[in-house]
């Protein structure tokens, strides 16, 4: 590209220099040339002499396309006998010219012989894409519950036919959103956008429309118009700072194995700061007794309080403790724990009485962090346990109860390295009790770089250790890495802790196994399509097993987006080996699920058929079905419908929702009811159901608890004259802008007392029209508030000329006597002022030329006139005057000065002239 520039620079600047012939000694190959639009560069054609004699040649060159132009058309070229030379054309490509094949063709005329031969050659233009969008207009400000309409204009700049996706957050009037442009054209795109008519304060609108290639979504323009809109009836600000809690109180009835239950439950919640500063924080929790056995369909009894500052972290009551990951990962219980952070130091600890564990009747934890660097900690901490003596007659065959005071001690490193692509976190953790010694490792790691994403986790304990991990060997890992933008290639290896000392309010979901590898390829911006294949086991940890097997697999999955529809479809094939029966047989699994989602409503269908031996039959089928709707009807009422017809073996471990409707109504600003009703499979049930219907009654409270501000409103009225209607006058108040209303009231609301510069936007009154009152102008807003009335007039002026009795005869004058003249008249100024008794202009006026003051406002004016070093010579006759000025009237004055006669007196009396002797 340097060498093509080069060419055409030497090829401007010598034009002669076109038709020279250069020898060349042999044949060189042609190469096909490549051009972008907009640019200029040279062809070389290669003219061969095979007679015995020279030839001189007329060339006349041409091309295919008015958009290929030659910036030499004609010339002549000499080429030796049995020679070649070369001739250099430089090729002017237009912006505008589309990509393609054409052709450059010199036609050859010997001028002896007049033989003709004509030599062409292709080029090819390349396609250039270069897709514009630019705002044209939009307003600066709207009343609320006005629509704003705003301009963009879409180009296409480049020389291939785009087919242009445009989306944008409003509504695209008379254009559609898939758009074909042709190079060089245009088309302007008007968006709307409707504002809200209950706008609480003034706000800042964005419409932003975006246009994409739609085979090249990643090739994206986008532009933005913003706005501001003026809330037309805006809400009094809070002068207090509150605390949001919310209460409520719900009736539950339900019909559990047989037995029906019912009664009240109520909450209270809130967590929020406790200043307007945001340094302190408080959280607290209430939940009163369930009617109800413990389900996971009615909160359970809680009493709970949380503060926290910068330094200190503080907790009283229920919550789910937390040592560390091998010692006590998640234990519900009731007790204090504390945290208080230096710099770079954190320490705390805990004391819990778990609920839901009864092995274990007191624990007690202490730890201490460091922060070695922004991305690595260091921790350190102990932790006891006591059981409860009283469990040993009930539970003590148990492998992993816990029979003796537990001491675990452990360790724990964070860091984050290759800025922050990759994490790892390891711990150790030493179990010591009377009789038994044990320990734990745990390893993870996390990462993510451009191509490669991947996470491990090891976790291993001997069978004496006593954590929260019992004789455990684990293993989890998934990588994901990408061939290219589209397709991927990941795996995925799971392997279940076993022995976990979870807490008894939940069952153990079965032992899981599972390998898989396979590709997924995302075919466009809203379809992929993957393969996997592997294997997987699982084994129930119930005493009465009721499935434990083995399969391998292979699935086939798609997803796609069309539109406001999504689409799922899975299968997968493979065979089963199940180690209860012995028996071996295929499997097959196929599964397809719709989702539509239009607005604020949701709808999604899905169905499933599996064809298995895992359980007690061999080829056993099972079809699965279902359906939810979500959708938010109104902004106060929402409503969610749920329903699946049966739930696989393996998910006995949850709670199981069969049908599921629940209703939410907003019947006061901060007032809502609650309806809900679900038959469910609770946990460990297959066959029994059980239903739960409950009225909720829920209250949202704001609490005050700090005076934050004092507000107050400055309003007033802007009279105009005539009866016409008229567009609203738009009012400035340092930061805040407001509008008049049909009859010119105005008002700015939460205005903090003080001293304000108060205007009036120019631009929303005529280009004549000015207030009747000095503007901008500061006023004093007091607590009480201020009453502003103004109004808006026709603005009048005075115009003038300073009028001296010189003239200068030209007869007899030369230039230079002009010229001293003129500098001695523009040097002599006089000062103008004019008043009316609350504003005073000044301007300065050479003699014999004009003046004006325009904008003022009408009323009485008086002018006066000052000498402002006028030479002595001269005198002003009028200095002063005195008139009234009425709308749109201009004043026409003439301030006469004048040059006084020069007197020259002789003196009469006689002269006494004597001698001195």
């Amino acid at each position: 590209m340097i060498k093509l520039g080069y060419w055409y620079i030497i090829l401007l600047i010598c034009t002669p220099i076109f038709c020279f012939a250069q020898a060349r000694p042999a044949p060189a190959k042609e190469q096909a040339s490549s051009w972008l639009p907009g640019t200029t560069s040279t062809i070389a054609f290669t003219i061969e002499n095979k007679e015995a004699k020279n030839h001189e040649y007329d060339v006349v060159v041409s091309t295919s396309s008015p958009f290929i132009v030659p910036v030499i058309t004609k010339s002549t070229i000499e080429v030796d006998a049995q020679k070649q030379s070369l001739f250099i054309v430089p090729i002017q490509v237009v912006a505008k010219a589309a990509s393609g094949i054409y052709e450059v063709v010199i036609d050859l005329k010997e001028k002896t012989t007049q033989s003709y031969q004509k030599i062409t050659k292709k080029i090819t233009i390349a396609a250039f894409k270069n897709i514009t969008l630019t705002k044209i207009y939009a307003p600066e400000y709207v009343k609320a519950g006005d629509t704003i309409k705003a301009d963009f204009l879409l180009e296409n700049n480049g020389n291939v036919l785009e087919a242009i996706h445009v989306g944008t957050n409003g509504v695209l009037e008379n254009a559609n959103k898939q758009i074909a442009l042709s190079p060089g054209a245009a088309i302007t795109l008007q968006v709307y956008q409707l504002t809200n008519k209950k706008l609480a304060r003034n706000d800042h609108l964005s419409i932003h429309t975006t246009a994409y290639s739609s085979i090249d979504s990643n090739y994206k323009k986008i532009a933005y118009a913003n706005t501001t809109v003026l809330a037309v009836n805006p809400l009094d600000e809070d002068i207090y700072f509150r605390f949001p809690v919310q209460a409520s109180v719900a009736y539950i009835n339900m019909r559990n194995q047989g037995k029906h239950f019912r009664g009240f439950q109520a909450e209270l919640y809130g967590n929020a700061s406790l200043s307007n500063k945001y340094t302190n924080n408080l959280e607290f929790h209430i939940v009163t007794p369930s009617p109800m056995p413990f389900n996971t369909y009615s909160k359970y009894e809680e009493y709970a309080i949380a503060y926290k500052n910068k330094k200190w972290w503080m907790h009283l009551g229920d919550k789910s403790f937390s040592s560390s990951y091998l010692t006590d990962y998640a234990r519900y219980g009731r007790g204090v724990e504390m945290h208080y952070k230096f710099k770079q130091i954190t320490i705390g600890g805990f004391y819990n009485s778990p609920r839901f564990f009864k092995d274990i009747k007191a624990a007690f934890h202490v730890f201490s962090s460091v922060a070695l660097s922004k991305e690595t900690e260091l921790s350190a901490g102990y932790y006891f346990k006591k059981p409860d003596t009283t469990q040993f007659s009930d539970i003590n065959t148990s492998t992993y109860f816990v029979k003796e005071n537990t001491h675990l001690p452990f360790i724990r490193f964070t860091s984050n390295f290759l800025k922050n692509r990759l994490k790892l976190s390891t711990e150790a953790a030493h179990s010591q009790s009377k009789n038994l010694k044990g320990h734990g490792f745990l390893l993870q790691a996390s990462g993510g770089f451009e191509k490669l994403t991947g996470n491990f986790q090891w976790i291993k304990t001997t069978p004496q250790f006593n954590g929260y991990f019992k004789n455990t060997s684990s293993i989890n890992g998934h990588v994901n890495y990408f061939l290219w933008s589209k397709l991927s290639i990941n795996a995925s290896y799971l392997k279940d802790a076993r022995n976990v000392q979870r807490d008894t309010l939940f069952l153990s979901a079965p032992y899981t196994t599972s390998f898989y590898t396979g590709l997924n390829y995302g075919y466009n911006k809203w379809g992929s399509l993957s393969i996997y294949g592997g294997n997987r086991s699982s084994q129930d940890r119930m005493e009465f097993k009721r499935f434990d097997y083995k399969e391998d697999y292979l699935r086939l999955s798609l997803n796609q987006k069309i539109a406001f529809i999504n689409l799922n479809l899975e299968s997968q094939w493979g065979k089963t080996t199940n180690y209860l029966t012995g028996l071996n047989g295929n499997f097959e699994y196929y599964s397809a699920g719709i989702a539509v989602q239009k607005k604020n409503t949701l709808l999604s269908l899905f169905g499933t058929y599996t064809k298995s031996s895992r359980y007690q039959l061999k080829n056993q089928e099972q079809f699965f079905y279902g359906a939810q709707f979500n959708s938010r009807i109104t902004e106060k009422s929402q409503i969610n419908i749920s329903y699946q017809n049966n739930f696989k073996i393996e998910e006995y471990y949850m709670d199981r929702n069969l049908f599921d409707v629940q209703y939410s109504q907003q019947i006061f600003k901060s007032h809502r009811v609650e309806l809900s009703g679900r038959y469910a499979l609770q946990q460990g049930e297959l066959k029994d159901k059980d239903f739960i219907a409950s009225v909720k009654y829920v209250v949202q409270i704001n609490a005050p608890i700090q005076k934050i501000a004092t507000y107050t409103k400055v309003m007033g009225r802007v009279s105009t004259s005539g009866s016409e209607k008229r567009k609203p006058i738009r009012l400035l108040l340092n930061g805040k802008v407001t509008e008049t209303d049909k009859d010119g009231n105005f008002i700015f609301k939460n205005v903090v007392p003080g001293d304000y510069y108060f205007d009036i936007d120019r631009t929303s009154i005529a280009i004549d029209e000015i207030p009747d009152i000095p503007l901008p102008m500061q006023i004093q807003v007091t607590k009480v508030g201020e009453v502003f009335n103004f109004g808006i007039t026709k603005a009048a002026g005075i115009t003038g000329r300073v009028v001296s009795n010189e003239v200068a005869h030209i007869d007899g004058i030369t230039n230079t006597d002009i010229h001293a003249k003129l500098k001695k008249e523009s040097s002599s100024q006089v000062i103008i002022e004019i008043s009316n008794g609350t504003q005073i202009i000044r301007k300065t006026c050479a003699l014999n030329q004009a003046f004006d003051f325009t904008y003022l406002k009408p009323g009485n004016w008086m002018v006066k006139v000052y000498r402002n070093g006028l030479d002595k010579s001269y005198i002003i006759l009028n200095d002063s005057f005195n008139f009234e000025l009425k709308p749109t009237h201009q004043k026409t004055i003439e301030i006469q000065v004048v040059k006084k006669a020069l007197e020259i007196k002789y003196q009469q009396e006689d002269i006494k002239v004597s001698y001195n002797n």
